[in-house]
C-alpha cells in the first residue's frame, strides 16, 4: 500500500453547517495523530474503521489535494472499494 493511503478510525462524525449533504470527520491515521476530512460519504459514523487517501496520492487518475470546504479544511478522502480497484 502507497505512503499515502493510511486505515484510520472515524473519531468524530458531524453534519457540516450549512452544507446538508457534507459530514465533516475527524480521522486517528495513527502516528501523524488526526486529521480533517469532509466527505458525502453516507454510510460513516464514529469508530468505523475507513482507507484514507492523503494529499498528494492518486485516486481514480487525480492527485487528492487538501482543500478548503466551507470554514474546514479537509486533509484528505475517503476511499472506497471501487475507488482502490476492489
Amino acid at each position: 500500500m502507497s505512503p499515502f493511503f493510511k486505515v484510520g478510525v472515524v473519531l468524530t462524525c458531524e453534519p457540516m453547517i450549512g452544507k446538508s449533504k457534507l459530514l465533516q470527520l475527524s480521522v486517528d491515521i495513527g502516528n501523524e495523530g488526526s486529521i480533517q476530512i469532509v466527505t458525502n460519504a453516507t454510510n460513516v459514523t464514529e469508530g468505523v474503521h475507513v482507507v484514507v487517501a492523503l494529499p498528494g496520492c492518486e485516486v481514480n487518475g487525480e492527485k487528492v489535494k487538501k482543500a478548503m470546504v466551507g470554514s474546514v479544511q479537509s486533509e484528505g478522502m475517503l476511499c472506497d472499494a471501487p475507488m482502490l480497484g476492489w
